[in-house]
């Protein structure tokens, strides 16, 4: 293939240039706003002047496709920290437990990284990014030959939306007959503020990130930034706006569960205006449902799917686009693999904001025992930093959700003796200042005796429609079913530990641990107050090993959990 043109030179754009010069001998970037040829916020990007981070994964993945590219942040003034370590988390009020971490995170602003990310593009021999160049529409002829811009027709064998949340490309799509391109929308209307403060090492820490949760829909989030600067964010969901006077934003800061922003403000030193952005909704088109579409054409970055700034996903899944481009461009292949790679970062956003009640969207019948399981293990990450480092992980993209249902984590998570309740600033101040706090080097220690092993996790979702369902949970875990019974129809999922049964039945879920010995795991249990709903039984034995070792029998019983769901417990043990 000879030329690829992009329309759009932020940074989805300019990544997807990195991305397809191995493959042609030409990409054209083509943007309609002034480049700039230094580190400074352009009109064409309203939200370079907001805050941000380049978080863990997204750190590795620009590192792979700019080798050198960390040494360089850091060469140009950018500081770096320990994600875990260096950062103070309030995750549903509670302060997270810190710990040292592999994980690292850079305070870059968005202005910088995208001017580092433009000059490695521009030096690239076979790759040309060319300012106030606007793209007006799609050459085509049954496929897409190329665009049409202000100065002329542009000739090419892929075209590539980039074009961002401002993405023309459902108005072209349906003026050629292909039809409307279906989306799906989560209304959470944001408004948030960003203003930066000079930075005084003795005064803030790295990072402070109060996240918004169920009754305070506010976060506050301090990042140190190059230039010796902290950018101060604070914003509001669903009718919660930040103020813009001092005393105003001080007592917005006054009203967050951590007190390191408000203690900051009051003798931090500002060095710019506050500047207020709207985000009123996440937006992801679904391409990949269009009956039809044109050879020769993708998209990518907010083009396929915007989310909450509030979560930070944005570079790091354009940065994974990038790299999935050259193994897919072109047509259906593509959008249908951009949308399995987004899957994961749409539903973890989404799901977060479906967590308050005014946010309207699709929830489904498993969300309401995993949200109960989540807000008990938030809290508990308060006192073990196992879990705050694993949950990490899963927000930065470096695991899948999954991880925080593997079997240890799940029974320290219901085992915990903290309650799942918000904490309170009141209960941070009870226990001295939370930046004098030193983590401890490894979680409590448990022993055999005391905690019974977990083998796996198996959730059971009763569902209407079960081949939907199947195919859905097919593509969001990436793998087909181990095992599937029609009749009575029963589709079984494994993967990392963790097993998902689906069957016909009304809409509703149900989760169990696979253990080595439920007996004894009932007893630990009730020993511990917790309520035994039924005792130990025989269900059936396994002729096969699909689902169980074979000649094996299958022992079930049935507990509440700390928030009252019902939980069951699973042995596979020799037939008696």
């Amino acid at each position: 293939m000879t030329h690829a043109v992009i329309i759009g030179g932020s940074v989805g754009g300019l990544l997807a240039a990195r991305a397809l010069s191995a493959t042609f001998e030409q990409v054209t970037v083509l943007e309609r706003d002034h480049l700039p040829d230094r580190a400074v916020a352009r009109r064409g990007v309203p939200q370079s002047r907001q805050a941000h981070a380049l978080l863990a994964r997204g750190g590795m993945l620009l590192d792979e496709l700019f080798p050198g590219f960390g040494a360089e942040m850091l060469a140009a003034g950018v500081p770096a920290g320990d994600l875990h370590a260096d950062c103070h988390w309030y995750l549903d009020g509670h302060p997270m437990r810190r710990a040292p971490s592999s994980m690292r995170v850079h305070g870059v602003t968005r202005p910088l990284l995208e001017h580092l990310v433009r000059q490695r593009v521009r030096a690239l021999p076979n790759v040309t990014v060319t300012g106030t160049a606007e793209v007006t529409g799609l050459l085509h002829d049954g496929r897409v030959r190329g665009v049409r811009t202000g100065n002329g027709p542009i000739e090419a064998d892929l075209v590539v939306d980039a074009g961002g949340r401002a993405t023309r490309l459902p108005v072209w799509l349906r003026e050629l007959g292909y039809g409307e391109v279906p989306v799906t929308a989560v209304r959470t209307d944001v408004v948030y503020t960003t203003r930066h403060y000079r930075y005084e090492p003795d005064r803030i820490g790295f990072a402070v990130i109060n996240a918004p949760y169920p009754g305070m829909p506010r976060t506050g989030v301090t990042i140190r930034q190059e230039g010796d600067r902290v950018v101060v964010f604070l914003g509001g969901i669903l009718g919660e706006e930040p103020p813009a006077d001092d005393a105003g934003v001080r007592a917005f800061a006054e009203s967050l569960p951590g007190p390191e922003i408000s203690d900051f403000l009051r003798t931090a030193e500002p060095l710019d205006d506050p500047v207020r952005m709207r985000f009123p909704a996440s937006v992801r088109r679904h391409y990949e449902r269009m009956p039809r579409l044109p050879e020769g054409l993708v998209a990518v970055g907010d083009a396929v799917c915007s989310f909450n700034p509030i979560y930070g996903q944005g570079i790091t899944v354009a940065a994974l686009q990038a790299l999935a481009l050259t193994r897919a461009a072109g047509g259906g292949r593509w959008f249908a693999a951009a949308a399995r790679l987004v899957n994961v970062p749409w539903s973890m956003a989404t799901a977060t904001d479906l967590r308050f009640p005014q946010v309207t969207g699709p929830r489904r019948a498993v969300d309401r025992p995993l949200n109960a399981y989540l807000r008990r293990y938030r809290a508990a990450a308060a006192h073990d930093p196992e879990l705050g480092a694993a949950f990490l992980r899963v927000s930065n993209m470096l695991a899948g959700p999954g991880h925080l249902l593997a079997p240890g984590r799940l029974l320290r998570v219901l085992l915990s003796p903290v309650s799942a309740g918000p904490h309170s600033r009141g209960a941070c101040e009870a226990g001295g200042a939370l930046h004098d706090v030193t983590p401890p080097s490894q979680p409590p220690p448990s022993s055999p005796r005391s905690r019974p092993t977990v083998r796996a996790v198996q959730i059971a979702q009763h569902v209407a429609d079960l081949p939907r369902a199947t195919a859905f949970y097919t593509d969001l875990l990436g793998a087909p079913p181990v095992a599937s019974f029609d009749p009575p129809g029963l589709v079984f999922f494994d993967l990392d530990g963790l097993r998902l049964l689906l069957d016909r039945g009304a809409p509703s879920a149900l989760h169990y641990l696979l253990v080595d010995d439920v007996a004894a795991t009932v007893e630990r249990l009730r020993a511990a107050g917790t309520a035994v709903e039924s005792e130990p039984h025989v269900i059936f034995t396994h002729a096969d090993d699909r689902l169980g070792p074979a000649g094996t029998e299958e022992v079930h019983a049935f507990i509440r959990d700390s928030e009252g769901n019902l939980v069951g417990l699973i042995e596979h043990r020799p037939v008696r």
